[in-house]
């Protein structure tokens, strides 16, 4: 089960999450699903709720970049599906459906590798 503090980072039903702590977003050795990235909340936001109405996907976040250590530092807002189950299984078969740029990954500030792996088909 996920935590409040997980769970608060999750767009719901209705759209309208309030500014998220970053400090609170623990995405931490999570496999998650990097769609894209933004230089504002608003445009990740955006995207999420195109994923989410469009496309109906569920469990979706927006994660700060710079606040995970093993991630490059930029100063960006990544847009993430934070899938069940088996993270490159979910990104093969939904990658049509998403950015064909999407990788799973590994945020982590305790010294876990990214472990990038992508899902970009020709």
């Amino acid at each position: 089960m996920m935590s409040m503090a997980f769970s608060s980072t999750f767009f719901g039903e209705v759209f309208a999450a309030p500014r998220l702590d970053w400090h609170s977003a623990d995405f931490e050795g999570l496999r998650v699903i990097a769609e894209s990235a933004w230089k504002t909340e608003y445009e990740a936001k955006k995207r999420g709720e195109e994923l989410h109405f469009k496309y109906g996907f569920q469990n979706l976040g927006i994660l700060w970049i710079p606040y995970y250590r093993n991630l490059s530092g930029k100063s960006l807002y990544q847009t993430i599906i934070v899938p069940e189950g088996n993270c490159d299984r979910f990104l093969q078969e939904n990658i049509r459906r998403i950015n064909r740029d999407a990788y799973c990954f590994t945020p982590s500030n305790r010294g876990l590798a990214p472990n990038r792996r992508g899902g970009r088909i020709f």
